[in-house]
């Protein structure tokens, strides 16, 4: 039985060192807010969708959009991706599990089924 859904996940990180907001002129906390929506099988294998990356200013509550580019400007200045590996890739995880499971079962059809034709014959 597959257990299958899906959820909503937002990531703030705080950064520092940033010039004044443009729309406030205030030196106030700043963060990079990164919101997805992910589907999943049995709450482990998880795909991700509908990311969007904002900065946004703590004061008067301005969002912008990053694009690609500022984003991966932004996971360099981290030293890291904040989604979490099963988040991003955990769909991929499964699929390689499911493979690495029938490459097996055809490669070694005697350790599955051991009173087969094609193990019993000489």
């Amino acid at each position: 039985m597959f257990i299958f859904g899906s959820g909503h996940k937002t990531i703030r990180i705080p950064i520092n060192n940033v010039p004044p907001c443009g729309t406030c002129r205030r030196d106030s906390q700043r963060v990079i807010a990164i919101d997805y929506d992910y589907s999943h099988i049995f709450w482990l294998f998880k795909g991700l969708k509908n990311k969007v990356v904002v900065g946004r200013c703590e004061a008067c509550g301005t969002s912008v959009a990053l694009d690609k580019s500022h984003e991966k400007d932004v996971y360099r200045a981290l030293g890291r991706n904040p989604i979490p590996f099963m988040d991003r890739y955990g769909a991929l995880v499964l699929i390689a599990i499911v493979a690495a499971w029938v490459a097996f079962v055809f490669a070694i059809p005697c350790a599955v089924n051991p009173t087969s034709d094609l193990c019993t014959r000489p």
